[in-house]
């Protein structure tokens, strides 16, 4: 769930934002209502939900029908399932894909991307506008425009990710495609018509399209980013008792600083203030784990998954966390 859905309760279907929302665009829009062409297919396209099961025997994948599906956590796919930490029930949907020429879909798609890409982007457009008209006070606008510009980003940023992915097929490739030039064109659209009423908005957004990578680099040059990446990669680990770097354990945050240190790059104090301040919870310079830190882990877990690098179970909990506070702050 974006912003707009969240705060606003306005969907966009074509800003997606995950492997479901995609399959949903795929599924609504890569059908044919030519009842002689739709028999050429192997089978309609359609919407499958799989139950797995962690048992002695191995992966267990079981195909359910929807109203079984109903109330649980569906995720978007299999490939994120935690063979090392499974879950007595994992459930996970997507398209019959295999079951269908995709050949033909693709066609179908281009079709209807040709045809109304120009109308989606002005149905897209009257809506986000009439909000801006209809809202109780300035405020509520900028709020609004934001959280828009927001949403188209993060699907492009979305979108180009999964098209970097060995696991999706040609079908998402080619809608992920066109939904990339939905997104610029309809961010380009926003800015031609509202950029002398909202200057401050837009000229701030083209800013950070510019400047986001050069800050996210800055970010990775830090030590706690070091630092984070190392826990995340269970490098270092801190347990109630202990600390432990590279299978060595050590009894106190400062015994390890001594011996790794130097290796580190960092001094002895700096070392053993992130270990003590992480596991104690204190402070908050050094404490990977508080709320003002969470810009670092959230560009570790990016690039983790970027990188298809296992993350460490302890640091994704803490991840989970620290995003329900931001989350709790931001309302």
């Amino acid at each position: 769930m974006n912003d707009l859905e969240k705060y606003f309760n306005i969907s966009f279907p074509f800003l997606v934002n995950s492997e479901y929302d995609l399959d949903e665009v795929i599924l609504n829009f890569g059908y044919s209502n030519d009842e002689m062409d739709s028999k050429e297919n192997h089978k309609k396209l359609c919407r499958k939900y799989y139950e797995l099961k962690f048992t002695s025997e191995g992966i267990q994948k079981q195909e359910i029908n929807e109203e079984k599906a109903k109330g649980k956590t569906i995720r978007d796919n299999l490939f994120s399932y935690d063979l090392a930490n499974p879950e007595d029930d994992y459930y996970f949907s997507t398209l019959n894909y295999n079951e269908v020429n995709k050949i033909d879909i693709c066609n179908k798609l281009y079709m209807f991307f040709s045809y109304h890409h120009i109308q989606i982007i002005e149905n897209c457009y009257d809506e986000i506008n009439k909000f801006l008209i209809e809202a109780k006070t300035d405020t509520q606008a900028n709020v609004f425009l934001e959280a828009v510009i927001k949403t188209i980003h993060y699907s492009n940023f979305y979108l180009n990710d999964i098209l970097k992915s060995k696991n999706i097929n040609k079908i998402q490739k080619y809608t992920s495609e066109q939904l990339i030039e939905f997104n610029k064109d309809l961010l380009d659209t926003i800015k031609d018509r509202l950029k002398n009423i909202f200057p401050h908005i837009l000229e701030n957004t083209a800013i950070e399209e510019n400047t986001k990578q050069e800050k996210e680099n800055k970010l990775r040059k830090t030590f706690i980013y070091k630092f984070g990446s190392l826990l995340a990669e269970k490098v270092i680990q801190i347990d109630s008792e202990y600390y432990q770097y590279r299978g060595t354990q050590y009894e106190s945050a400062n015994a390890l600083a001594k011996k790794e240190a130097l290796n580190l790059g960092v001094s002895v104090s700096t070392l053993s203030s992130h270990l003590s301040q992480t596991k104690g919870g204190s402070g908050h310079k050094n404490n990977l784990f508080h709320i003002k830190q969470f810009k670092y882990i959230e560009l570790i877990i990016e690039d983790f998954r970027k990188a298809k690098k296992d993350i460490s179970p302890l640091f994704m909990e803490k991840y989970e966390e620290l995003k329900k506070q931001v989350e709790e702050n931001y309302t």
